[in-house]
């Protein structure tokens, strides 16, 4: 037994070797094993969680296994030297103890010798003889000489490292992890005191939605509902506390996320409690502290903590689509502040993880999105594990006692413990390789800070800024500004600086060719450089156009007059406090509106500025003359520029700092008032009439100078119910009300779109002037179609009412699955559309006029991450579509069933079904008086082909785009594309954006030959051209847009692929226009849109690239638009 050797004290320095090398076994096992699930989050967190739970043990284990011995590995702490002897003895008879006698420093060892010596054949018949006998005296007794070796213990090597290496490591070890463990300890009470300090959730609405969501999770009715807090010391979610559980929120989040994302944070916040994750999050905070130095278990927990965000994130997926959460994730990565997480808590960033990476996880086509484990699969994992187990618990070692004989052995014992620590020192290593080989996103800008004249500025302060715009909900158009401060200093003596950041939009945006776009207003301004100073106008560069290797040269300006402007009602009084806010800066180029200006008068004698309530002309929002010249742009709240300000008894207000010629949009908000967006102009002039400066700004053209009066709008109130239209029963719905106005339209921002539990609305501050237009999409579980109506025109100043009634519809249930596989797919979109034939049609106000739609339900009804969803239709007969937007579905499945209602490209239906836009198509009826009807899909991935894709040189490449997805492999790794049918053609295109290198390769059914096809990708090509009038002058401003054909078909392969816009834009002055992105393969047209009595109008000839090819169509005449 191992235990007989060596004292206590080398036991235990032993053991905790053994424990070191047990617990990296396991971790790097483990580690390396999770990496072929890291497409399978659950899977591989059972995995990671598994190998936790022996790392715990692992103490334990490890001491069963030194005691026993079972070790494959041995070393050699103590080394036996030999010393030959003659020792005088008893026979055994009379002294039967002396062997087991040893002295304090040596022990007596009899050493075995099966050699037949003449004198042990004597004494053995001796002792015969003599045990036959009568026994002899004492002192006639022959002494007998028997051979002993007298062994003195000394340490070896191993021995001596052991106790004066290992055990002031171990001891400074244990030290280090005690503090760890007091400081754990301290953090775990202050997440208390901060517990204890937050605010219960008082809003209703947002408490109906949090239960609402911890429903959804199934969890068990014996668990308690969890609270909803507010803490104004924390700046993103989190979950926290093991018998009391609580989810947090700052306390300003509701107003900076919208309610889609908000459930999308309540998902994901409970699916950690319904989870018990912080009972792991305890263990791993633990283990943290005692394996502090420990490089495998920290990959270990890191992994462990990635995998855990990885599946709450797959609960959120169950209800919206990948690409808005991701949203929703930079949205928050923008708000957080901290860095670091709160032990003890779990949310959606308190685990240290890259966002892009993460969002590149959520939309990979082949992540397995399931969050719960079946049984056979928990089987195969308790396997893993103990196989594991099994052989982390083998790979420890044993002391064994050295003999001098075997000294070289000795020698080679200590160097395979030191082996091992090398195997385990080269697993980091590769760790650390592999994080060197990453992409850097770390950034260092020097530079100077000087006024006009050259002189330095000191103390100026400069701001390093990203700022993005997102969207409030995926059906309306309203979008924020979300801001994260990346860094900030103060230049020096001389006005110099030196700014040090880390930023993934920098490194992406640098690195690519993509060029950059034109301005238009509420452009995400990306990563800004913003330098500012007391007296100076604000000045701002993108990390984009400023290059990091040269030193940047900053010149500030002195201020310009300060806008002061008086807001006044219908009769000329002024509004007091009244909200004024900065929605964005626009900059121009030095002298760019002075031209403006100069040219707006010849503008509208041209007619192409028309008066200010004359509509504007048609694709205004496109249109770029007569627009601000605007070059770059800053969005509201932007560090260094001003935010709000309220006015005065007079209705005068000021904002200052603000840079010359510069063109602000300003948003006034108050009581009794409409909420309107005015255009400010800072120098001294006149009010000029010009385009609007795009969506999001005002809808008026005109375009005051720095000191004017702006006659405000009273607010308009609205009010009223939404009931069914039988029952009365109240409907739960969103709401959006848009507004028509000279010729434009925007969305304007309410500050409860929800009906509440009585169906009812009220919506105040709406304007009077224009059309209003009220939207109505009732939640997805209601059996309703979303409607719109026009607004009554209001009565004086009186509130409008406008009560609702819906009919209610039938409800289709039912599962999208996977025709191969029976997997069920999620983020599918489903539409209906009553055929022509059907009467009940009538009954329902969505089809009693004439108007069309594609795409009617507009993504209202998407499938959950078990495939199941639910559709609204009617009574009757209606066809069901289907949209699979991953995947690389067969189009049209169920069409040959159909082809009596085939109108060429469309079925016969109300609103647009075309017949290639969808991957399932089925015809439904619907007996009258049925509620609720099951029906079940299946999508078709056809056939599938692997394509290798390489560069011009021919060298693999990865990253690129398969059909506008992203495929994530390594260079080399073909990549496999579905849909193909043995009768029908398909085109793929491949495409590269960083390289801008693409190609379109067209499949005539399904080749016989399954090899892999290389595909090689070229640069892309471009076209341009000028369009002229019928007169032969340039189209100024003409709408244009160029379409990507379906590559023809054969009568027997036929192609199911729908037309695609590529891009819309309007010609320049001059009218010239200018394509990029056109790959080799593919077939384009181009087409002059908004034509009088036709859609478009579609230019001669069809565009076919070849490699980096640019295209000048010339000059090309198109007739009379009358």
């Amino acid at each position: 037994m191992n235990s007989l050797i060596g004292n206590p004290l080398d036991q235990v320095l032993v053991w905790s070797l053994n424990l070191l090398i047990q617990v990296g076994c396991i971790a790097a096992l483990a580690s390396l094993v999770s990496l072929m699930l890291r497409r399978s989050p659950a899977r591989r967190y059972c995995l990671l969680c598994s190998s936790l739970f022996l790392i715990c043990v692992s103490p334990l284990l490890s001491a069963v296994i030194q005691s026993t011995g079972m070790n494959i590995f041995s070393i050699s702490l103590i080394q036996n030297t030999p010393a030959s002897t003659k020792v005088s003895t008893q026979p055994a008879a009379s002294s039967p103890h002396l062997l087991s006698q040893k002295a304090p420093e040596s022990f007596v060892q009899q050493q075995p010798d099966h050699r037949a010596q003449p004198e042990e054949k004597q004494n053995a018949g001796s002792d015969k003889a003599s045990s036959s006998s009568p026994m002899t005296a004492p002192g006639r007794m022959k002494k007998s000489e028997t051979a002993a070796v007298t062994i003195t213990r000394a340490p070896t090597v191993a021995g001596r490292l052991l106790h004066s290496v290992v055990l002031p490591l171990l001891i400074l070890w244990s030290c280090i992890s005690l503090f760890l463990l007091i400081r754990l300890a301290v953090k775990w009470y202050r997440l208390t005191l901060l517990l204890e300090s937050t605010k219960v959730n008082t809003d209703e609405n947002l408490a109906q939605l949090f239960q609402q969501t911890w429903r959804s999770l199934k969890v068990p009715q014996n668990r308690t509902i969890p609270d909803l807090v507010f803490s104004d010391r924390i700046s993103g979610p989190f979950a926290a506390g093991i018998w009391s559980p609580k989810v947090v929120l700052p306390e300003t989040l509701l107003q900076q996320v919208c309610a889609e994302q908000m459930r999308g944070i309540l998902i994901h916040e409970l699916a950690h409690i319904a989870r018990r994750d912080q009972f792991v999050v305890l263990l791993q905070t633990f283990m943290d502290a005692l394996f502090w130095a420990h490089p495998l278990v920290r990959l270990l927990n890191r992994q462990l903590a990635e995998a855990r965000e990885e599946v709450c994130d797959n609960y959120v997926l169950t209800v919206t689509d990948a690409p808005s959460y991701s949203r929703t994730l930079l949205t928050m990565a923008q708000i957080l502040n901290s860095p670091r997480a709160i032990p003890g808590t779990v949310g959606l960033f308190t685990s240290r993880w890259k966002l892009e990476q993460r969002i590149i996880g959520l939309l990979d086509e082949q992540r397995c999105r399931i969050t719960r484990l079946n049984k056979r699969t928990l089987v195969l994992l308790t396997l893993m594990s103990a196989g594991i187990a099994s052989m982390a618990a083998f790979g420890t070692l044993s002391m064994v006692v050295a003999e001098n004989t075997t000294g070289n052995a000795q020698v080679k014992q200590p160097d395979q413990a030191t082996g091992s620590g090398s195997s385990t020192k080269q697993v980091v290593a590769d760790e650390k390789a592999k994080t060197d080989d990453a992409e850097n996103n770390h950034f260092v800008y020097t530079g100077r800070i000087v006024d006009s004249q050259g002189h330095p500025i000191a103390g100026a302060k400069v701001d390093v800024d990203n700022s993005q715009y997102h969207s409030k909900h995926r059906q309306s158009n309203i979008s924020f500004p979300v801001h994260k401060q990346l860094t900030e200093t103060l230049t020096n003596a001389d006005g110099t600086f030196r700014l040090e950041f880390d930023d993934a939009w920098t490194r992406v945006m640098r690195a690519s060719t993509v060029r950059k776009a034109n301005f238009y207003y509420r452009q995400n301004p990306g990563t800004l450089i913003i330098a500012s100073a007391p007296g100076y106008a604000t000045e701002w560069i993108t990390t984009t156009d400023a290059d990091p290797d040269v030193p940047l040269k900053i010149t500030l300006s002195k201020s310009a007059a300060p806008i002061r402007g008086r807001l006044v009602d219908l009769e000329g009084r002024g509004l007091a406090g009244i909200t004024v806010s900065v929605e964005g800066i626009c900059s121009a180029e030095e002298g760019a509106v002075d031209r403006w200006l100069h040219d707006l008068p010849t503008l509208h004698q041209q007619g192409l500025l028309p008066p200010e309530k004359m509509n504007m002309k048609s694709g205004s929002y496109r249109a770029s003359i007569g627009k601000y010249p605007g070059a770059s742009m800053v969005s509201a709240n932007t560090p260094g520029f001003p935010t709000s300000v309220q006015t005065d008894q007079a209705g005068r207000f000021q904002i200052t700092n603000i840079g010359a010629d510069r063109l602000l949009i300003l948003k006034t908000e108050g009581p009794q008032m409409a909420t309107e967006r005015i255009a400010v102009v800072a120098r001294e002039m006149q009010p000029v009439q010009a385009r609007p400066i795009g969506y999001g700004g005002p809808l008026n053209g005109t375009h005051y100078g720095a000191t004017f009066t702006h006659v405000t709008e009273p607010g308009l109130v609205v009010e009223g119910t939404l009931q069914d239209r039988e029952t009365g029963i109240p409907i739960s719905a969103r709401l959006m009300v848009r507004q028509w106005a000279r010729g434009s339209m925007r969305e304007i921002e309410l500050p409860n779109p929800h009906t509440d539990s009585k169906g009812k609305y009220r919506f105040e501050q709406l304007p009077y002037s224009g059309t209003l237009r009220l939207y109505v999409i009732p939640d997805v579980d209601q059996p309703y179609f979303a409607s719109d109506y026009s607004l009554p025109k209001p009565s004086g100043l009186k509130p409008v009412s406008f009560n609702i009634k819906l009919r209610r519809g039938v409800m289709f249930h039912g599962t999208l699955t996977d025709k191969q596989t029976g997997k069920p797919i999620p983020n599918a979109s489903f539409d209906y559309f009553p055929l022509l034939t059907n009467k009940n049609a009538a009954s329902y106000k969505r089809y009693q006029d004439n108007s069309t739609s594609l795409e009617p339900m507009r993504h209202r009804f998407i499938s959950a991450e078990d495939g199941s969803f639910s559709l609204v239709g009617i009574p009757g007969a209606g066809i069901i579509g289907v949209r699979v937007q991953k995947g690389d579905y067969l189009s049209g499945i169920g069409l040959e069933k159909l082809t009596h209602l085939f109108d060429k490209e469309r079925l016969q239906t109300h609103d647009d079904c075309f017949t290639k836009l969808y991957q399932v198509v089925k015809l439904v009826t619907v007996p009258t008086g049925e509620s609720e009807v099951q029906v079940d899909l299946q999508a078709d991935r056809g056939e599938s082909l692997r394509f290798e894709v390489v560069g011009p040189d021919e060298k693999p490449l990865t990253n690129y785009t398969i059909n506008h997805h992203r495929f994530p492999g390594t260079a080399g790794e073909p990549a496999t594309v579905n849909g193909f049918h043995p009768q029908r053609t398909r085109t793929i295109y491949f495409r590269h954006l960083q390289k801008q290198l693409g190609r379109a390769v067209t499949i005539y059914g399904v080749p016989d030959d399954r090899n892999i096809r290389k595909v090689k990708l070229e640069p892309l090509g471009s076209v341009k051209g000028q369009l002229l009038t019928a007169e032969g002058k340039p189209d100024i401003d003409a709408p244009i847009s160029i379409h990507r054909e379906a590559v023809p078909g054969t009568e027997a392969l036929p192609n199911f692929e729908s037309v695609l816009v590529m891009s819309q834009k309007n010609c320049d002055a001059e009218g010239n226009f200018l394509f990029h992105d056109l790959m080799v393969g593919a077939e384009f047209t181009l087409r002059a849109n908004q034509w009088k009595g036709r859609r478009f109008y579609p230019l001669p000839g069809q565009i076919k690239i070849k490699p980096g090819q640019k295209i000048d169509l010339g000059a090309i005449t198109v007739p009379d638009k009358k």
